[in-house]
């Protein structure tokens, strides 16, 4: 009976050892997951405001130089058109594939819109944030 009782004892110290170490390696893993989901997104993020910077810029040497007479209204509206264009088809790439990466770690990122004012107009630009894990 001793016996018995020794080694059911042995067996549920055993597992009760081992349990918690599986636990944590998946909770581990989620943990790496998770971080680094969010380093993408803020790397993209990072590359957005980047981006958005070198737009507003442009568009502020623009204006400038459309105010001053250097450039006719035609020629700023379209060259200012061609920079918005470039940017929103750059941050929305770039949204696209850090959305798309997060949902295959399977984590939830949000695209949110913000005003960016490039030259004398207000666009919307495409960041990201982190919501939460996708239910699955």
């Amino acid at each position: 009976m001793k016996k018995l009782l020794n080694t059911t004892l042995a067996i549920v110290m055993a597992l009760t050892l081992s349990i918690p170490s599986a636990f944590a390696d998946v909770n581990s893993n989620e943990d790496k997951d998770m971080q680094s989901v969010q380093e993408k997104v803020d790397n993209a993020n990072e590359k957005i405001d980047e981006l958005i910077a070198k737009a507003v810029a442009e568009g502020s040497d623009l204006y400038n130089a459309y105010q001053t007479g250097e450039m006719s209204l035609e020629e700023y509206t379209s060259e200012r058109e061609a920079v918005i264009d470039q940017l929103q088809e750059k941050t929305e790439d770039i949204s696209i594939k850090t959305k798309d990466y997060a949902e295959n770690k399977g984590y939830k990122v949000e695209i949110y819109f913000i005003d960016v004012t490039i030259g004398d107009k207000t666009v919307p630009v495409d960041p990201l944030r982190v919501i939460g894990k996708l239910d699955r």
